[in-house]
């Protein structure tokens, strides 16, 4: 039976997922601790702001949530990567109708950018061009700026 109509005391409380770990067989031992670290993970790569996270977390303020949040997800990574590009390039939309040209000059490689034919190009300095596979069928080629 999972639920009783008593109390229970705080040692029961603190050994609970240890227990149940136990109890399941799982292939590791869970703490309530663990438990509440990966919640307050999961809310933040879904997007939640840290002053929510907090009202369930129980933590007093938001600093003391960062370390719960290592890294930035491909999702969040994706989300900034559209945002800059958006701000650096106006409404330039990734669509077949733009043309990447490179030009090799004598110390640097510059690329221009077009999202239209009828657009002026937007020049872009790069160190490298690295090819990518997209999608399994053709190849794209990825700038990686000097200086932004």
């Amino acid at each position: 039976m999972w639920f009783r109509n008593e109390p229970i005391g705080q040692k029961h409380i603190k050994v609970f997922m240890k227990n149940l770990s136990k109890s399941a067989k799982l292939s590791r031992e869970y703490t309530n601790h663990c438990i509440r670290s990966t919640c307050i993970t999961l809310l933040d790569y879904s997007g939640f702001q840290s002053r929510h996270i907090k009202t369930i977390s129980g933590h007093r303020n938001e600093a003391s949530l960062s370390s719960y949040c290592y890294d930035t997800s491909d999702k969040q990574k994706k989300s900034m990567s559209d945002a800059l590009s958006k701000c650096t390039y106006g409404t330039l939309q990734q669509t077949e109708s733009r043309s990447v040209t490179i030009s090799l000059s004598q110390e640097k490689t510059v690329s221009t950018f077009t999202s239209d034919e009828n657009e002026q190009p937007i020049p872009l300095p790069v160190i490298e061009t690295v090819s990518a596979v997209r999608n399994s069928k053709r190849q794209v080629q990825m700038m990686v700026p000097l200086d932004v």
